[in-house]
């Protein structure tokens, strides 16, 4: 599967009298991929990837532009109809840019990114028609670039300030016990 949107609302702001409006911009675009591999009757690949970029201009005063990016690979392999085990990795960035000029002794711009790593494994146990055990774990790495604000323009009176990049790690393991109850239960 692969498909993709885009927008075209550049050319109606150009059709609109308000000056400030006419010389603004817009844009959206984005793009989906999706490969599904039966690889043999004990293995199942799936790859997913997901893209878009967000952009607004208001004349010369402010200008927004935004990103994701996400993919995800995951396995399954089937040990028996009766137990299987799924692995997957995931990705994802989200990022900003933004510079304000709406007010030149306040003009500034910053920019920003989330970054999002993970891995998760679970295995499955069919004990009984109507009992199933599954157990796993998970760890999401979390990387922060909260960017510099900056002044936008040597007439601008903002303090240039830096962020210190962060980091996080979030790990968890489950384990989990399912009786489907029935009339006879």
């Amino acid at each position: 599967l692969l498909a993709g949107r885009s927008t075209y609302s550049d050319w109606l702001l150009k059709l609109l009298n308000d000056p400030d409006i006419r010389n603004s911009s817009g844009s959206f675009a984005d793009m989906i991929a999706n490969v599904s591999v039966q690889l043999n009757n004990k293995n199942h690949l799936n790859a997913f990837a997901y893209g878009s970029n967000d952009r607004f201009k208001l004349a010369d005063i402010l200008e927004h532009k935004y990103h994701n990016l996400g993919a995800s690979v995951e396995w399954r392999h089937v040990f028996s109809n009766r137990s299987d085990i799924h692995f997957s990795l995931v990705h994802s960035t989200y990022g900003f840019d933004e510079k304000n000029n709406e007010y030149e002794f306040a003009s500034y711009k910053q920019s920003y990114t989330l970054d999002h790593d993970q891995f998760n494994v679970i295995y499955s146990l069919k004990v009984a028609k109507d009992h199933q055990i599954k157990l796993g774990g998970s760890s999401t790495l979390y990387q922060v670039a909260r960017g510099d604000y900056r002044p936008l323009s040597e007439q601008s009176a903002v303090i240039p300030v830096s962020f210190q990049p962060e980091k996080a790690i979030e790990s968890a393991l489950f384990i989990s016990d399912l009786w489907k109850i029935n009339e006879k239960f």
